[in-house]
């Protein structure tokens, strides 16, 4: 009786265990990519705004003309919308990034979300930065004689989600050992009347 008990303790546990681990991985996976998504179309829209006021300046724009009023305008919408704004000319070269200088950039002609834009319009990457030394979600648009790229840190976003997973797991630990509890306690309650009929069934044998 004390094994049919274990047994029932530890199945019941072990498919608790698969089910929580579950739902936290089905949770991260879909809060991450509603979140990323939420971001992406934030950015194509700040794009079109700072793709807006460069036709502002020049029409059309062929090679944007970066003068300091450009530039500190961009750097200022960079600023308050805690993004990074890069240009880059249809040939690779950065000549305006909110966040280095473009002369000490290297060719970006063959980053993933460049490469994208190139042959769809718009391009997607999720990538390590070395510049801002963090996850970045790059968006990219190509406007026939340069792109547009705004990026910005998934570092909030992985704060969010693994804060909301920690809980989600502080739960899940709890009614898991709960339930243990309230698993051998019905286990007890279940396997006793065996118990007591096997004693009873010995006596004649």
């Amino acid at each position: 009786m004390k094994s049919l008990k274990a047994k029932l303790i530890v199945v019941y546990s072990f498919a608790l265990v698969f089910f929580i681990s579950f739902l936290l991985l089905f949770i991260n996976y879909h809060l991450r990519n509603e979140f990323t998504k939420f971001l992406n179309s934030e950015l194509k829209q700040n794009i079109e705004y700072i793709n807006t006021y460069l036709l502002s300046f020049h029409k059309p724009v062929t090679k944007p003309l970066f003068t300091n009023e450009v530039v500190n305008a961009l750097k200022s919408i960079a600023l308050k919308s805690n993004i990074r704004i890069t240009v880059i000319q249809h040939d690779g070269k950065v000549v305006f990034d909110s966040n280095a200088d473009p002369e000490t950039m290297e060719n970006h002609l063959y980053r993933p979300e460049i490469l994208k834009a190139n042959k769809d319009g718009t391009g997607i990457s999720v990538r390590y930065s070395n510049t801002v030394r963090a996850d970045m979600l790059y968006v990219a648009k190509y406007y026939n004689f340069y792109y547009i790229r705004a990026s910005k840190s998934l570092t909030n976003i992985n704060a969010l989600v693994g804060s909301i997973i920690q809980n989600i797991l502080i739960a899940g630990i709890a009614i898991l050992i709960i339930s243990i509890v309230v698993t051998t306690v019905f286990a007890t309650t279940f396997t006793k009347p065996i118990k007591e009929s096997l004693k009873f069934i010995n006596r004649f044998f």
